[in-house]
């Protein structure tokens, strides 16, 4: 009984290695193209403006070439090159790869 136990689980482990692949080559492929900084200030001040919530998508990488989870929020305030969405969620300006105003809202 133990020998199949760890069988199963070396399967088990196999699917789910390979469950991640997929989703993870999924999250690259929705990953927007870089804005000009121009259009993303334009579209963080309609945003604010109008109390939208925004989908930030930042240049941030982890060391496997992933990016960032993007923010979600409202925007809240700005104060030197730093945006705040609330909830602690602090964004550099700079780091904005794409920003788009969620449908859903």
């Amino acid at each position: 009984m133990l020998k199949w136990q760890g069988y199963y689980l070396s399967d088990h482990t196999s699917a789910l290695k390979a469950e991640a692949k997929d989703a993870e080559q999924m999250w690259h492929q929705q990953i927007p193209a870089p804005m000009l900084p121009a259009h993303i200030k334009t579209i963080l001040e309609q945003a604010q403006t109008k109390q939208q919530t925004v989908i930030i998508y930042t240049n941030i990488t982890d060391l496997e070439q992933r990016f960032q989870v993007p923010l979600i929020g409202r925007i809240q305030g700005w104060e030197n090159q730093m945006l705040y969405l609330g909830d602690a969620n602090f964004v550099a300006i700079t780091d904005i790869r794409a920003v788009m105003i969620d449908s859903t809202d």
